[in-house]
């Protein structure tokens, strides 16, 4: 799981991420991310048109995370200042999401070096 300190929880601090950025789009996920002054924080939104179960929504959410913690602590992403806002806008499938999230998630962080 990822610190406290590295989620955006705030609605203000989506607005602002939403608002001073534009989206990266990716495979499965669209991107925004501004520069800031802390610590890198993110949040994930993954909506109810890419399904009506939260169980599956959530699952989502945990494999992103999963991948983030990865990316975070083995490589230079968690020396990043940065507010992030990853949005699930496509749906995956299901069998093979993870490997699609992680493909899509290595990619926009090789752009940011």
């Amino acid at each position: 799981m990822l610190k406290k300190t590295q989620s955006l929880k705030l609605d203000k601090d989506f607005k602002k991420v939403f608002r001073f950025s534009s989206p990266r789009y990716l495979k499965l996920l669209k991107i925004r991310s501004i520069q800031t002054f802390e610590q890198i924080r993110i949040g994930i939104i993954v909506s109810k048109n890419i399904s009506n179960k939260a169980v599956v929504r959530n699952r989502y959410r945990r494999q992103i995370k999963a991948i983030l913690r990865d990316l975070l602590d083995n490589h230079d992403l968690g020396k990043k200042k940065l507010d992030v806002v990853i949005t699930v806008y496509k749906k995956p499938d299901f069998k093979t999401s993870f490997q699609d999230f992680s493909n899509d998630l290595i990619q926009w962080q090789k752009t940011l070096s």
